[in-house]
């Protein structure tokens, strides 16, 4: 393994996905669309990612109910993205990121975190938080996200991000960061509503 203590980053910044949509996703799910006009390559120098803020969107804007126990989800006023229960995340992993992407898995934010100068776990490094939000690194945002009722949580002060790992039966991961906080590559509750960000094959 190599020594954690002598990671670089190099960010670069490119354009895609100018507006595509995909109309192929099943049983009530709706329209999966993708509007993104940037990509971050996050490097150390010998491992690379490429993320896309892809936007994800499912069905009709506007959709406030939602149902933490069935594929559903809920739009995010004032924020990028979509928030879809965990178990729209599971059926429709394959769906929700734009072809040649797709949703991450713990060990994709676990190197994200490294890249940019983190631990790989729980911390508050504050230079490496800030990261996570700047638009020339990665262009996260303070989302939050909604309870299993649909209620929303957190707009403005933490933003989470699903992971596509199974977990347990009431348990996954996800990657979260806070104004104020820290960092967690960690678990998350599947009764919640996230959003999905997509990193390149």
């Amino acid at each position: 393994m190599k020594n954690l203590f002598f990671l670089t980053v190099a960010v670069a910044l490119t354009a895609v996905f100018a507006g595509c949509a995909r109309m192929d996703a099943p049983d009530g799910l709706g329209k999966i669309s993708f509007a993104s006009t940037q990509t971050w390559t996050v490097t150390d120098g010998t491992f690379t990612q490429i993320w896309s803020d892809a936007v994800v969107a499912a069905g009709a804007d506007g959709k406030t109910t939602f149902d933490a126990s069935k594929a559903d989800w809920r739009n995010n006023p004032g924020y990028k993205g979509t928030l879809f229960s965990w178990e729209a995340v599971n059926k429709y992993k394959d769906k929700l990121c734009p072809d040649g992407w797709r949703v991450p898995t713990y060990l994709d934010f676990m190197y994200l975190d490294l890249c940019l100068g983190g631990t790989g776990e729980h911390h508050y490094i504050a230079t490496v938080i800030a990261k996570y939000t700047n638009p020339s690194v990665w262009g996260g945002q303070y989302n939050g996200g909604c309870a299993g009722d649909g209620t929303l949580l957190g707009q403005g002060v933490y933003g989470e991000y699903w992971t596509q790992e199974f977990g347990s039966s009431i348990q996954t991961y996800s990657l979260f960061f806070s104004l104020g906080g820290g960092v967690t590559p960690g678990i998350v509750a599947k009764w919640a509503g996230l959003t999905v960000r997509c990193v390149k094959n």
